[in-house]
């Protein structure tokens, strides 16, 4: 049982992982086309790409 636990969280981990790279990706995209950031959460300074 704790073989499997560990497999699927280990599964889990990864989707996250994955997940978030591809939010990354979309945010980098936004902001290369140019569309405006969001003012509240400002993921530009999050991604480094404005200070």
């Amino acid at each position: 049982m704790v073989t499997y636990l560990r497999a699927e969280l280990d599964r889990a981990e990864r989707a996250l992982s994955s997940a978030e790279e591809r939010e990354a990706l979309a945010a980098r995209r936004a902001l290369a086309e140019q569309v405006p950031a969001c003012p509240h959460c400002r993921p530009d300074v999050a991604l480094g790409v404005l200070e």
